[in-house]
């Protein structure tokens, strides 16, 4: 049975990320020193989790210029972030959709965006990113910023319905 997952703000390829003043917790996550092993780690933890058939929301600011998404294992869609530039380009990287923002139904209406929106609708959770290390907004938002999600790697979406005591 294939599973759904969700991550945000790998920034593939981005070197500034790893400065402590960036983001300070991201290289002693992943235990990196270069972008390059930044990267490898990213891989080797996403293809740990995450098989062939399952899918995966990334939830925005995948790379700094390009980097070839087919790497990782799942059919991936992309929810287009600030920092990703082109849908085409992202697409020819492997990715099978881009999209602004979308909704799934579990038990609710779940909205998966790159940025938290300040309000939600009744009977509305949020799935989102961009705010790496910074706690979410409310009880009814979950950051998947990598450095919120342990070991640094896709997080099943059951696990989030489960904290959110929708299953």
């Amino acid at each position: 049975m294939s599973k759904t997952f969700a991550i945000g703000d790998t920034h593939f390829n981005h070197k500034n990320i790893l400065k402590p003043e960036c983001e300070p917790i991201r290289k002693k996550l992943l235990g990196c020193e270069t972008v390059e092993e930044m990267n490898q780690k990213i891989i080797e933890r996403w293809n740990d989790v995450v098989g062939k058939n399952d899918l995966v929301y990334h939830l925005g600011d995948f790379s700094f210029g390009v980097f070839d998404a087919r790497q990782l294992n799942g059919h991936k869609i992309l929810i287009l972030g600030n920092h990703d530039r082109s849908a085409d380009r992202m697409l020819d990287a492997g990715f099978v959709e881009c999209l602004p923002w979308a909704e799934v139904e579990w038990n609710k209406h779940i909205l998966l965006s790159h940025c938290p929106f300040e309000k939600l609708p009744k009977n509305y959770y949020q799935i989102h990113g961009h705010i790496h290390s910074k706690p979410a907004p409310t009880e009814k938002h979950f950051c998947v910023s990598i450095e919120h999600l342990p070991n640094g790697q896709p997080i099943d979406l059951r696990v989030i319905m489960k904290q959110w005591k929708l299953i």
